[in-house]
């Protein structure tokens, strides 16, 4: 496969994971910051397998600001790693 068809293949299989990734649905759920450490922290998990995908408040509260972008690399990359199954390219 030359090197211009190998870039509109990762090109194409991107762009099938951005569509999966930007109506995936993340449920917000409070976690420990640490183990018996202070401060409760909001986290997007995913709904279906329940890992957390992005944080949305650090332990004092304060909330993290994504653009679009950002967010939909964090769900990306978590679709990839934990839902091989969802894979476009198979």
């Amino acid at each position: 496969m030359r090197s211009g068809q190998l870039g509109h293949l990762a090109g194409s299989q991107l762009a099938a994971w951005e569509a999966i990734a930007t109506a995936w649905p993340l449920v917000s759920a409070g976690r420990s910051a640490a183990p018996g450490g202070p401060g409760i922290v909001r986290v997007a998990e995913c709904e279906r397998c329940g890992r957390g995908v992005l944080l949305q408040t650090d332990q004092a509260g304060r909330e993290y600001r994504y653009t679009q972008a950002e967010r939909l690399a964090h769900v990306v990359l978590h679709l990839r790693t934990h839902h091989e199954d969802l894979d476009p390219g198979r």
